[in-house]
């Protein structure tokens, strides 16, 4: 898709003619979902809840075995005021990952988390 686009916008891309030989679209698309739950953290640190909410659930929605991602979703859910949502997918969470606490999550976030990231379901300690 991007390097579609790429070609495009510029056929005379360097970027663009020198990607096929490195990586194929098959390969991006794998990795897209990653793009797009780190754009929703970028919109959570920036405390934009809902855009956060919009590209996490779009990443998930595209590889829906990233259970991983759902710490960020949880998290997210909580600081938006959807406790009833965020309670939903940590039982989704906590099924992939039973071993999971709030100081577990906090630890594994690339940055501190406020209080809010209490999540209903998930054990403190």
């Amino acid at each position: 898709m991007h390097l579609t686009r790429a070609r495009a916008i510029d056929p005379n891309s360097a970027w663009a003619a020198r990607r096929p030989s490195l990586v194929s679209e098959a390969a991006i698309w794998k990795f897209e979902h990653m793009a797009e739950i780190g754009i929703g953290a970028a919109h959570y640190i920036a405390e934009r809840y809902e855009e956060a909410l919009l590209m996490t659930q779009r990443g998930i929605s595209r590889q829906p075995g990233a259970t991983w991602a759902l710490r960020w979703l949880v998290t997210t859910l909580v600081y938006a005021g959807r406790k009833d949502e965020a309670q939903r997918v940590c039982g989704r969470l906590l099924e992939s990952h039973p071993e999971l606490t709030v100081a577990a999550i906090r630890n594994q976030l690339p940055f501190e988390a406020g209080s809010g990231s209490a999540s209903p379901g998930v054990p403190r300690d």
